[in-house]
């Protein structure tokens, strides 16, 4: 398994922190209603939305298709379509009923908005940069328009564009601060770390309670070769949030290399108390900890991965390579095997022969080996 250094995994946790973290622009059914036309359109509008805000998105949906044969000209009924389908991850139907919706009110750029943060979800970038284009026409003042444009954008590669249009966004309200975070991303990408940690220093400084902020300096700093301010902005970003473990992976990749791994070892442990209970969130967090040479953490997230999920392989995989690490190889082997056998049950052959050469000690696994595939 090839192993990133600790800046890298920090940098994948920031990014996709902030390229992630939006709220969905999209119109909710509680706004999806219209002059009623008859006590049936108000009664199904009731419920749809009392249906909606009770996470019961199925069976609002019905009740709204119910809704569109009674008024078929209601752009808003189309758009509270469009939320339920959003609700549900299906972002082609989502897409396609705010289609619906802007051909009956062109001019709507909460619509506009809610059509792009669709495109984007379906990774059509470019369609949905241009659709947050038309929001801004309209709607040239919404921070979060901006913010949506700036995310794409960066999606694309185009950072300096980005950088631009968040910018703007911070010069007309820069809400909670996370604005900056993006602006820091985009100079960081352009390769220009002295302005992305400056930008982060001010707006620590301008929102002083905003954990996240204070983690992403502190990961820019760690990237600078600056470990113990680094250090100094995790710890306070700790105690903003004190429940968020991955500033609690940050701060004990950095005692350990500082060679303090008792102290360490207890901020890795406090970061699997407050990991997410999924089986992508365990591996993750093993994986990071490998990052570290952090093995009996890493352990015992991956056994974790295995009890979510006991018949995928790669926990398997990933548990024998951190018991491998610790020293401890009759049980890497024993893991191996069960990866084996569930590579093998999947018909993935490739699997099968690098578990193999794991087992027999020949070599370690191929650096293209991507056992997810």
């Amino acid at each position: 398994m090839k192993k990133a250094n600790g800046f890298q995994v920090a940098l994948m946790i920031s990014t996709g922190i902030l390229l992630t973290g939006l709220v969905p622009l999209v119109a909710s059914p509680v706004q999806a209603q219209h002059s009623p036309q008859s006590q049936q359109l108000r009664d199904l509008l009731r419920q749809g939305r009392d249906l909606a805000e009770s996470g019961n998105y199925q069976q609002a949906l019905e009740v709204y298709r119910q809704a569109v044969f009674i008024d078929r000209s209601n752009p808003k009924i189309y758009s509270g379509i469009g939320y339920l389908y959003a609700a549900l991850g299906q972002y082609a139907e989502a897409a396609q009923a705010y289609q619906y919706a802007l051909q009956l009110e062109p001019n709507n750029a909460a619509f506009q908005a809610a059509y792009a943060h669709c495109l984007a979800q379906m990774q059509d970038h470019r369609n949905a940069a241009a659709a947050y284009q038309r929001a801004l026409q309209l709607d040239p003042r919404n921070v979060d328009y901006y913010l949506g444009l700036g995310v794409v954008l960066m999606r694309q590669g185009a950072h300096r564009q980005a950088q631009e249009v968040l910018e703007r966004a911070a010069a007309i309200h820069p809400k909670d601060g996370a604005v900056y975070g993006l602006i820091a991303t985009t100079l960081l990408e352009q390769n220009q770390m002295g302005r992305a940690v400056e930008t982060l220093q001010r707006a620590t400084q301008q929102f002083p309670r905003n954990g996240k902020l204070w983690l992403q300096l502190g990961i820019f700093l760690l990237g600078n070769n600056q470990p113990d301010r680094a250090l100094s902005a995790l710890e306070t970003a700790a105690s903003h949030e004190p429940r968020n473990g991955q500033i609690q992976l940050q701060i004990g990749g950095i005692l350990q290399r500082q060679g303090q791994r008792q102290e360490a070892q207890t901020y890795f442990f406090r970061a699997a108390s407050l990991q997410e209970n999924t089986f992508e969130g365990q591996i993750a967090l093993g994986d990071a900890l490998m990052s570290y040479e952090a093995f009996t953490p890493a352990i015992i997230a991956y056994r974790r991965a295995t009890e979510l999920g006991s018949n995928n392989p790669v926990a398997y995989y990933r548990l024998g390579m951190a018991l491998r690490g610790q020293g401890r190889n009759r049980e890497a082997i024993e893991n191996w095997r069960i990866a084996q056998s569930l590579f093998e049950r999947a018909g993935n052959r490739e699997g099968v022969r690098e578990m193999q050469a794991l087992i027999n000690g020949d070599r370690d696994v191929s650096p293209n080996f991507r056992p997810f595939n």
